[in-house]
């Protein structure tokens, strides 16, 4: 399933303390309650943690991710072998999808996958009827898992490793690249992520708060001069 942080890993070792990542960054004393919380919550509900000190994580036939939540069986992964700034925001958003799952979202329970979005991004004849149900059911999953991710942010004091502007925005630049595609017919390249080029994000709002449903023309022209 197309997505924004997800991995799989068939290896799994016993769940690193968080504080040694997090030595160099200042006023997070958040971090290690949220870990504790997160540990928790995984165990209750029979759920693999595996933080992986490495800089990426297989999924599937070899593709390399920076983390993931999968409910058969259930495991969270993440990448934790690079800054905290960069695999602290997947783990949040990792374990807000784990959330979703454990309290059975409407948005969880509702999601059709992108089965058929793959097929008509690869070239085939699909009802386009089912490819924006696929994607509206995607926006809606990857948009409430977004403000629970902040929510976090903001529960466990994050700011000083998750700049919650920042991330709005590299969100507002996945969900609104969603109906670009839909445009488009393409997806983009790997290295040329939204949520990675700084031209796009710096032109995202910078809260969750908008229309997902509407691409705005100025926004439409950065993801063609972009992606």
């Amino acid at each position: 399933m197309r997505g924004f942080l997800r991995t799989f890993t068939g290896q799994t070792t016993a769940m690193p303390e968080i504080s040694p990542f997090l030595t160099h960054v200042p006023g997070t004393p958040g971090a290690d309650e949220f870990v504790r919380d997160l540990r928790s919550k995984a165990r209750r509900h029979g759920v693999e943690l595996s933080l992986q000190d490495q800089a990426w994580v297989p999924f599937g036939n070899g593709m390399r991710v920076n983390g993931y939540f999968d409910p058969d069986p259930p495991v969270l992964a993440c990448a934790c072998g690079k800054d905290p700034a960069l695999w602290f925001p997947v783990l949040l958003h990792e374990s807000s999808h784990m959330d979703q799952w454990v309290e059975r979202t409407p948005e969880w329970m509702g999601y059709p996958g992108l089965e058929q979005t793959d097929s008509w991004l690869s070239g085939e004849d699909v009802d386009p009827h089912v490819v924006r149900s696929e994607v509206a059911g995607a926006i809606r999953l990857e948009l409430d898992c977004e403000r629970r991710t902040l929510a976090k942010v903001r529960e466990f004091r994050l700011e000083p490793v998750v700049d919650p502007v920042e991330y709005a925005r590299k969100a507002n630049a996945y969900l609104l690249f969603y109906l670009w595609m839909l445009r488009s017919r393409r997806w983009y390249s790997i290295g040329r992520e939204p949520y990675n080029i700084p031209e796009v994000v710096s032109a995202m709002p910078d809260s969750l708060d908008i229309d997902h449903t509407r691409l705005d023309p100025a926004i439409a022209a950065i993801f063609d001069k972009n992606l």
